[in-house]
C-alpha cells in the first residue's frame, strides 16, 4: 500500500500530533528530523525545536545503528518498516524506542519518511528479567544432583534433568 504525505500544519495532523503520547515525526531523505511532536518532550526530554535539522543517528547508541541506517534506506525504497533500537535522551540516559518507519510519497517520488515512536524501554527491562530467571532456573535443574522430571497430562515424560544418571 502506498503512504501518502500529511501535511503537519492541517488541523487534524496538529491535534493528533499535540495529544499523541507516542512521538509523531517527519525525516527527510538524509535522515533528518523535519517535524517532531510534542510527545519527544515527554519521552526523550528534547523540545522538539532542539531536533529539528538534526540527524536521527545522532541520537542513537552506535551499536544499534547499522540495523537502524538498514530499516530507514528500506522505508526510503518504499518499504513501511518497524524497528526497535537505543536512542540517548536529553538527560544522556538511554532508552529503548520502538519505531514505525512509513515512506512518505510526493508525485510517486519518496522524499521522506513519517511515523511514530514509543517508549519500549519497560518491556525491554521485564525481558532481560524474565531472561536472568529462566537462566538461573536452567543453570539450577540442568546441574542439580537429583533427577527433576515433568509429565503431560497422560503420564509422559516432557523433560528428565541430567541429574537423573545418579539416582539408581
Amino acid at each position: 500500500p502506498q503512504c501518502y504525505e500529511v501535511v503537519p500544519g492541517s488541523t487534524s495532523w496538529r491535534e493528533l500530533a499535540e495529544n499523541s503520547r507516542d512521538i509523531l515525526y517527519l525525516i527527510d531523505d538524509r535522515g533528518y528530523f523535519a517535524y517532531l511532536s510534542p510527545a519527544a518532550k515527554n519521552i526523550l526530554g528534547y523540545d522538539p525545536s532542539e531536533v529539528i535539522g538534526r540527524s536521527l543517528f545522532k541520537f542513537v547508541i552506535e551499536e544499534d545503528l547499522q540495523a537502524l541506517q538498514k530499516d530507514i534506506q528500506s522505508a526510503l525504497t518504499g518499504e513501511i518498516r518497524n524497528s526497535e533500537f537505543r536512542a540517548f535522551k536529553n538527560s544522556g540516559e538511554v532508552i529503548w524506542l520502538q519505531a514505525l518507519f512509513q515512506p512518505i510519497f510526493k508525485d510517486e517520488l519518496i522524499v521522506g519518511i513519517q511515523g511514530s515512536a514509543r517508549s519500549i524501554n519497560d518491556r525491554k527491562i521485564a525481558e532481560k528479567a524474565l531472561d536472568t530467571s529462566e537462566e538461573k532456573y536452567r543453570d539450577l535443574v540442568e546441574n542439580i544432583y537429583d533427577a527433576i522430571y515433568s509429565l503431560d497430562d497422560k503420564g509422559y515424560f516432557t523433560y528428565v534433568s541430567p541429574g537423573v544418571k545418579n539416582v539408581a
